[in-house]
């Protein structure tokens, strides 16, 4: 009978070492994954909470308007309760908040006219300027195709990065895109990614817009 052994080990370099004792093949993809976090902020953007899952009881916050952020980051975590997130240093590494954010009021009463319990909002407040990157998705949720829209303010063509990210930071799906000035709408096949919600980021120009949307069966 004839025993395959397979040889890898921490530290090991994939590409240049003998992995197992018989044929192998190693994929040609991998999926790079990076920490994310959700920070709980008040509508001056103070941190008060930190999630360390992603679901968090609102009933634990005071009543109030809540912003929900997703944060991105490399090296240790340093966000602390207490902080700006608009201005703190919240890794030791690179790191990049949000530039949309959920809304959540707690505690006002769901009834109260006006104020969703529950509401996405796009503009960044991160800085005081105005962001010119706007993303819109359609259909959201979407099943099998998602339509990406945006308008490149740029004079000539520019490539744009886009990428679907896990909840946990993980790369799902990745496209870099030759956009033209004014107005671009793009096709993204999603049909192979399970139901659930995902993050779509783009960087154009200098840019980073990071938007929330739904897959369904």
């Amino acid at each position: 009978m004839l025993i395959r052994r397979i040889r890898v080990q921490f530290g090991q370099d994939l590409l240049n070492s003998a992995l197992s004792t018989d044929c192998y093949d190693l994929s040609e993809n991998f999926v790079t994954v990076v920490p994310y976090r959700f920070l709980v902020t008040d509508e001056q953007n103070i941190i008060r909470s930190i999630l360390p899952a992603d679901s968090l009881n609102f009933d634990t916050l005071p009543a109030g308007v809540f912003r929900v952020w997703g944060l991105s980051y490399t090296g240790t975590l340093l966000a602390q309760v207490g902080q700006d997130a608009a201005i703190a240093v919240l890794a030791n590494n690179c790191f990049e908040l949000s530039s949309n954010f959920v809304r959540v009021s707690v505690g006002a009463g769901l009834d109260a006219p006006g104020i969703p319990d529950l509401q996405v909002n796009t503009p960044s407040t991160k800085a005081n300027t105005a962001q010119s990157l706007q993303l819109g998705l359609y259909p959201n949720p979407a099943q099998e195709e998602l339509y990406l829209s945006f308008e490149n303010m740029a004079l000539g063509n520019a490539r744009a990065s886009i990428r679907i990210l896990h909840p946990t930071g993980a790369v799902l799906r990745r496209w870099t895109l030759d956009t033209s000035p004014g107005k671009n709408t793009t096709l993204l096949n999603v049909q192979e990614l399970p139901a659930g919600w995902y993050l779509l980021e783009m960087q154009l120009n200098g840019e980073r817009q990071v938007v929330k949307w739904v897959k369904q069966d």
